[in-house]
């Protein structure tokens, strides 16, 4: 006879059990004698890879500004304010954009001038501006062929023969080219083709564009005047001949047009925003998001974050939920102009609100490098904002962004700061905000000394006071290595559960290497781990980190595609270990990765999934792709297992997956008295001859026909396996009346 007691029964069964307490270390059990054999550990918690960037935008149009609207199609990309049409063919990444300014300069009717008012725009009607000369108004409809402008006349003061005068300003060249006029050859070429009158009533009048003293002419017949119905259109297309595919090239920057991702979770609609950089041209970057759902499913189309000719390279998104919005933010450009930063803010619903100018007028010499965005998900009352930090001439600065739009003031923090080496938690959670960076200083002519730090942010932008000062020392050393120096990349996940940040940074006296450390909120901070020694053949010091409230994911370009490896640490001893470490396959090489988790714009306790936005290039194309993570998940997660026997006694679990945090609930499915369960480790014992069943669970007795327990969030019970079966007292055939059910096991996730 098994006889069922707590005593001796491993402390981490109990408090699976009875509450969710910090859990003691307990070795996984070995198949051998009384044990069934183990399950089978299943990497496949890597969903499909989705390709976003190929989707493409087909048609954008976007009003960054009130006055303002522009269009992005397929071969053009176009800007109507009331000054007129600015339009660019799309060259490719390896030539400029061209523009080609048109406006309405002049209108004749029968010999006499028609009086032209300053032109008022209208807001954007679907497709259509409107242009109102008060005489006439001038539409633009925007097509995913071109423009296509209009001139329509609803009241005439005469008749006779009507012409119309378009200045066009651009430094290509212009020539007749059958009945229209093209501007420069190639793919920077633009054609302003022939044009149609029509009336009321349907008549028709083919009608060439003609060149003439650095202006378009259309001349409509007087004939077709004179009898015209009004109104009266008159209706050119405006268009690229050539058409350049987007995200291909032959050589170069052709290779990474399309790249840069970033990812951030709205944990109210359970979505992601995916945010990624379109090169249109050599000196053009467009932006675009897309939402996805919890399944890594697209909901809605591609939004147009900026398709204006200022160059917007690389976004950086943050959510924030007093307003259910994404923060996109990005170092801005326009020729040959100050760089500045910029931000556009994404509601969940609705259109994407009026561009943001955070700071303009920076180092020409010197380029900011990325701007950071760390969110808020905080709902609740009391003051939201989002922290935008970033580079210039070398010092490191930030500013916070409130839930109105408001700039706040920038901040300065320290001199001798790399551009590409700064890096701020996604999310706060309910938190600060971390901030990591590299301060370099030379030392010799040939030698200089590196100092990575941390820094943390509070509600309302203010340094939190540090035990040992403002800022963490995380490491320094003296270096000749362009590596460390210049192209090591520091990285910060968000706060998790226990508000600990892992840090990771180039290590200044070993190139090559990469130093992982966890800060707590207070500073403190674990000794240094080589990454190079946890997941061996690592390779260069660049890395993005995100945590999914326990564990830690770590995530480079590698090779032909992107490696993942996911850590745990021991918080009573601060040693890192790797619970998984595998690679995303690609056809093509990885360029750049961002990853984030659901949880780092959650304020639930719970375990939650990762999203790896990736961005892939071969010779001739690239693309951005998403990788959904579950985070180490052993399949199945529950087995039945087959020890029933007796009277009818169904076991049944709620379905959720025996992860850490999660809340299991295990149902027997009957109305008989005194029935309960065995929980604790799997086993079996045969009770042949008896009642030709079988005892699957060592441990203790559970009372009832429900047991709910919640798993502790302890890295250490990742992998282990526990089991739970159904008994009854009701006439059964075993030990005097005992019936019992199948067994579950569950693998804690």
């Amino acid at each position: 006879m098994v006889v069922w007691s707590v005593l001796g029964l491993p402390m981490v069964v109990q408090d699976l059990v009875a509450q969710d307490l910090p859990v003691a270390p307990v070795a996984p059990v070995a198949p051998g004698a009384g044990e069934r054999g183990g399950l089978p550990i299943d990497s496949s918690s890597v969903t499909t890879s989705i390709d976003v960037a190929s989707i493409g935008p087909g048609l954008l149009i976007d009003a960054p500004l009130p006055d303002t609207t522009w269009v992005l199609a397929d071969s053009y990309k176009a800007c109507v304010t009331a000054e007129g049409l600015l339009f660019h063919a799309l060259p490719g990444v390896e030539l400029p954009l061209v523009p080609v300014r048109l406006s309405l300069d002049q209108v004749t009717i029968g010999g006499r001038e028609l009086p032209l008012a300053a032109a008022v725009k209208r807001p954007a009607a679907g497709q259509v501006c409107v242009l109102d000369h008060g005489a006439l108004r001038e539409h633009f409809d925007l097509r995913r062929d071109g423009v296509e402008q209009s001139f329509h006349f609803d009241r005439l003061p005469a008749r006779g023969e009507l012409v119309l005068e378009i200045r066009a300003a651009t430094t290509l060249p212009a020539r007749v080219e059958g009945p229209g006029v093209q501007f420069g050859d190639g793919p920077q070429a633009v054609r302003y083709g022939a044009a149609v009158a029509f009336d009321r009533a349907g008549r028709r009048c083919e009608l060439p564009s003609t060149w003439r003293d650095g202006a378009l002419q259309i001349t409509v017949p007087a004939d077709f005047v004179a009898a015209a119905e009004l109104p009266l259109v008159v209706d050119p297309l405006v268009s690229a001949p050539v058409m350049v595919a987007a995200g291909a090239g032959g050589s170069g920057f052709a290779a990474t047009s399309v790249g840069a991702p970033d990812v951030s979770f709205d944990p109210v609609s359970a979505r992601w925003l995916v945010v990624w950089r379109w090169a249109r041209s050599s000196s053009d970057h467009d932006v675009f998001a897309r939402t996805y759902d919890s399944s890594w499913s697209p909901v809605g189309p591609v939004i147009s974050v900026d398709i204006t000719t200022t160059s917007w390279n690389p976004p950086s998104v943050a959510f924030r939920g007093r307003n259910s919005e994404w923060l996109v933010v990005a170092m801005t450009r326009l020729g040959t102009a100050s760089p500045g930063i910029a931000g556009r803010r994404v509601p969940t619903s609705g259109a994407v609100l009026p561009v943001l100018s955070i700071a303009s007028g920076l180092a020409l010499s010197f380029e900011p490098g990325q701007a950071c965005v760390g969110g808020d998900p905080y709902a609740g009352a009391g003051p939201a904002v989002s922290i935008v930090a970033f580079v210039n001439r070398g010092s490191l600065l930030y500013c916070t962004v409130d839930e109105a739009g408001l700039v706040g003031p920038l901040n300065a923090l320290v001199p001798g700061v790399l551009g590409n080496s700064v890096s701020l938690s996604k999310s706060n959670r309910t938190d600060n905000w971390a901030l990591v960076w590299a301060e370099t200083g030379l030392v010799t002519p040939s030698s200089t000394e590196v100092v990575h730090r941390m820094a943390m942010i509070d509600f309302a932008g203010a340094l939190v006071p540090l035990p040992g000062g403002a800022f963490v020392e995380l490491g320094r050393g003296v270096t000749t290595s362009r590596e460390v120096m210049g192209y090591g990349k520091t990285s910060v996940t968000s706060p998790d559960l226990r508000s600990s940040f892992t840090v990771a940074y180039p290590d200044v006296t070993t190139p090559g290497q990469t130093v992982v450390r966890r800060v707590a909120s207070t500073g403190s901070a674990t000794a240094p781990t080589l990454f190079g020694t946890l997941a061996p053949g690592w390779g260069a010091p660049s890395m993005e980190l995100e945590t999914d409230g326990v564990r830690t994911l770590a995530v480079r370009q590698q090779g032909t595609g992107v490696r993942v490896v996911l850590l745990a640490i021991d918080t009573a001893t601060g040693v890192f270990t790797v619970h998984e470490d595998f690679e995303t396959f690609s056809m093509v090489p990885a360029t750049t990765v961002a990853v984030t988790s659901a949880y780092a714009a959650s304020v639930a306790d719970t375990i939650t999934p990762f999203t790896i936005a990736t961005a892939h290039a071969s010779s001739t194309q690239s693309q951005v792709q998403l990788v959904g993570y579950r985070g180490h998940t052993p399949a199945p997660g529950f087995t039945t297992v087959s020890t029933a026997c007796g009277l009818p006694l169904p076991i049944q679990h709620n379905g959720v997956l025996p992860a850490l945090g999660n809340t299991v609930t295990v149902n027997l499915m009957t109305s008989h008295p005194q029935v309960g369960f065995l929980f604790g480790r799997p086993t079996w014992v045969p009770l042949t001859g008896m009642c030709l069943c079988g005892i699957g669970a060592d441990g203790v007795i559970l009372p009832g026909p429900t047991a709910t327990f919640r798993v502790p969030i302890d890295v250490l019970l990742v992998g282990q396996r526990f089991a739970i079966q159904g008994f009854t007292m009701a006439g059964g055939p075993c030990f005097s009346g005992v019936s019992y059910s199948n067994t579950i096991d569950m693998r804690i996730l």
